[in-house]
């Protein structure tokens, strides 16, 4: 197993060239959310968007574009010809492998969250002076959900990114509902393991606020390593 940083700066500036569109939707959904946001309270006179907007707007871009700028990191298998030109491509398997890591995840993050706070701001004054609606302040922003949106991410990311090499045609219809199959699985398995001494809501609280997020990190190396050993067999 050899990394060669050139090689993969390289497959990187590749990448980018064909996966730049998803930044572009990216920007797109998130000015629709907030133009929607606008016209929801623009009747009312100097109103101001709920202080978790920014979450809620941040999350919907992030999840939504996030997911299928994942599942779609490996399309070239599923077409035989454009699977024999990638790997034909002088590089190694983890120098292939890591380079659409590092640009759907550190680097998707990165680019998202830029693409937030400036059309964030942009968008709020062009509110406030059309609308005469007020956005949460940047200053006001609650920064904690922000940190639990990007911990998600990583294990949503580690999921589709296995689902992304496994899958060779309809990536996204597949992944989705396995991941909702394998969701639910997990709740009802962790609601009959509490069922008799704790009450159903009192389960889906710990649920929520504790026990899933170790699981979570805990099987986030290990998609890792699944996602990455099926990205080898396919050279097979």
């Amino acid at each position: 197993m050899e990394l060669s940083t050139n090689k993969i700066m390289s497959l990187i500036k590749r990448d980018w060239i064909l996966y730049k569109k998803y930044y572009y939707l990216a920007a797109i959904i998130l000015i629709a959310i907030c133009i929607f946001v606008m016209l929801l309270i623009s009747d009312e006179a100097n109103v101001n968007t709920p202080p978790d907007a920014p979450e809620i707007i941040f999350g919907v871009m992030l999840f939504s574009i996030g997911t299928i700028y994942t599942l779609r990191s490996f399309r070239e298998f599923k077409r035989s010809s454009d699977s024999v030109t990638y790997l034909l491509i002088p590089a190694s398997h983890i120098d292939k492998w890591l380079s659409r890591w590092i640009i759907t995840l550190p680097l998707f993050l990165i680019i998202s969250s830029m693409i937030f706070f400036i059309s964030y701001f942009i968008l709020s004054y062009i509110a406030l002076a059309t609308f005469n609606v007020r956005f949460t302040p940047i200053a006001d922003i609650r920064w904690s959900y922000f940190l639990q949106h990007y911990s998600s991410f990583v294990f949503f990311h580690s999921v589709f990114f296995f689902f992304a090499v496994l899958f060779k045609s309809n990536t996204i219809l597949k992944s989705v509902l396995v991941f909702v199959i394998l969701w639910l699985v997990f709740v009802f398995f962790s609601y009959y393991i509490n069922n008799g001494s704790v009450q159903a809501d009192d389960s889906f609280k710990t649920l929520i606020t504790s026990n899933y997020r170790y699981l979570m990190f805990f099987a986030v190396p290990i998609f890792w390593v699944l996602s990455y050993n099926r990205f080898k067999s396919k050279f097979v």
